[in-house]
């Protein structure tokens, strides 16, 4: 290939594409950090949520008692 095209188009692909491994290399770690967030967010909504369902279970549990 490289005697198909001139090296200065060559080399002008070549730092397309490293360009672009490099965004994409920035982007999958962004992806990977967002991720981490959400994950996070979804975990402390769960608690959240049972911590509200045995507040509730105790309160009715206690009034059917009285």
């Amino acid at each position: 290939m490289k005697g198909l095209m001139p090296a200065e188009l060559r080399q002008e692909l070549e730092d397309t594409i490293s360009s672009l491994k490099s965004q994409v290399n920035f982007l999958q770690k962004r992806a990977s950090v967002l991720q981490e967030d959400l994950d996070a967010c979804h975990s402390r909504r769960l608690w959240s949520t049972i911590t509200m369902v045995i507040i509730l279970t105790t309160v009715v549990e206690k009034q059917e008692a009285e």
